[in-house]
């Protein structure tokens, strides 16, 4: 937070205040500004409105404001208060839509946290998920707690890594290191034996979202072989030069389910899912309560929320920032609340609906989104399913089924008991017919 002091009108220095916060504190979504004098009721209303053209929300303390939260129980909630009354929520939501998550909004995965702390000391781990399911934000989580626990860990971001060449760029200045000019697969070893110098810890390598490599790479030979990167990054694992965390969707997913790849019995795979519902519950109350915003009916407010994102961390989000966002047009600041009619009103829309299932498919394919809509309706065994889809696709067999069902699996769209398959997604049919079940 950038905090400065006026002893003019502060209205007049609040654009300059703004620009100043966003050089001296980058990212922080307030910036407050100490005056002589606190604004009045028809002051606090025009500069609200004003806000949303400004880099920052500016918040105005007058003198008379610092001796009311210096004499109050609790000056954290009375200086909240303060900022919600002057603020364009839009600027403070809590919730993160597109970028890694922060420590703060970080719950529920502890689990597979740990399973990867347990496993890479002697054997390198596969995280698989869906887009937007956590899996780079497991990852930095992942990163900090081995870089405690004094492993030497080198990170790359590969999302826009297509090629062996790509992946050189991208990790020379990162990891501060030499990279052959024409780098190939077996120029890896190399690296590692490089970053083995620098410490006597042992050597992680997290690559982030792989899956563009790793269809290059098995696309192309070095010297005849055939996955040459991965088939090297398997051999530094098994002699114990390095261990890997991978991640990826379907590209990985499908690569460690076929006895002919290099990842066949080389990582385990860690399934990356939806939050269980304590740990959903928590992503979407706790951040809407660090605002003070009030929740009426918290129980019911917690099962609707629950049934329209069945846990999905990114849609819970968007739920949350759009209930903050809805908050916005209220000019009544004194007790900011929400509802359970808040969140139906809000979810029963097309954009709510599109988000859902544009979320939950991600890169399904026409097949895999057709099986879906098959299994939204009732649930259904394969030998059920099979006749349903040769009416569409005459092509279908068993296999294609089940190699289908395994994605919508790893998608959290559907799951198996006894035999049968059915939505593990709660709201997905219900989404659907907001399209008249024709989405695409």
């Amino acid at each position: 937070v950038h905090v400065t002091g006026t002893g003019r009108d502060p209205l007049e220095v609040v654009r300059q205040v703004g620009i100043r916060s966003m050089e001296s504190a980058p990212g922080a979504p307030v910036a407050l500004l100490l005056a002589h004098r606190q604004l009045d009721p028809r002051q606090v209303d025009d500069h609200r409105r004003r806000q949303s053209v400004q880099p920052v929300n500016v918040i105005v303390v007058g003198a008379d404001d610092l001796l009311r939260l210096a004499s109050t129980r609790n000056p954290l909630t009375s200086l909240i208060d303060t900022i919600l009354l002057q603020s364009d929520l839009t600027k403070i939501s809590p919730f993160v839509l597109s970028n890694a998550t922060p420590q703060r909004m970080f719950y529920g995965r502890e689990g597979e946290a740990a399973t990867v702390l347990g496993t890479i000391s002697s054997n390198s781990v596969a995280i698989l998920g869906s887009r937007r399911i956590g899996k780079t934000s497991l990852l930095r989580r992942v990163q900090a707690d081995l870089t405690e626990a004094n492993y030497a860990v080198y990170f790359a971001d590969c999302q826009t890594v297509r090629t062996w060449s790509d992946f050189a760029t991208t990790i020379q200045p990162k990891w501060q290191i030499d990279v052959p000019e024409e780098f190939k697969p077996s120029h890896l070893r190399q690296i590692v034996e490089s970053l083995r110098t620098r410490s006597l810890s042992q050597v992680v390598i997290l690559l982030d979202e792989i899956d563009q490599l790793l269809v290059w790479d098995a696309a192309h030979t070095e010297d005849v072989v055939p996955e040459a990167f991965f088939r090297a990054c398997r051999s530094i694992s098994q002699e114990g030069l390095a261990q890997f965390v991978f991640s990826g969707e379907r590209s990985i997913a499908n690569k460690l389910s076929d006895p002919h790849s290099p990842h066949w019995n080389f990582t385990r795979p860690i399934p990356l899912r939806q939050l269980e519902r304590d740990a959903a519950t928590q992503l979407l109350m706790n951040p809407l309560k660090s605002l003070n915003i009030q929740i009426s009916d918290q129980s019911k407010f917690a099962a609707e929320a629950w049934r329209r994102t069945s846990g999905h961390p990114q849609i819970i989000q968007y739920l949350g920032d759009r209930l903050v966002r809805r908050l916005d047009f209220r000019t009544d600041r004194t007790r900011l609340a929400l509802s359970t009619d808040d969140l139906l009103s809000l979810t029963e829309t097309f954009e709510y609906a599109d988000h859902y299932i544009e979320t939950y498919w991600g890169q399904a394919t026409t097949y895999e989104k057709a099986l879906s809509r098959l299994i939204s309706s009732t649930p259904l065994s394969i030998s059920q399913l099979i006749p349903l889809l040769q009416i569409e696709h005459p092509a279908t067999d068993e296999r294609q089924v089940l190699d289908a069902l395994r994605i919508l699996q790893l998608y959290g769209i559907v799951e198996e008991v006894a035999g049968a398959f059915f939505l593990k997604a709660e709201w997905f049919g219900e989404a659907l017919r907001h399209f008249g079940g024709d989405h695409e």
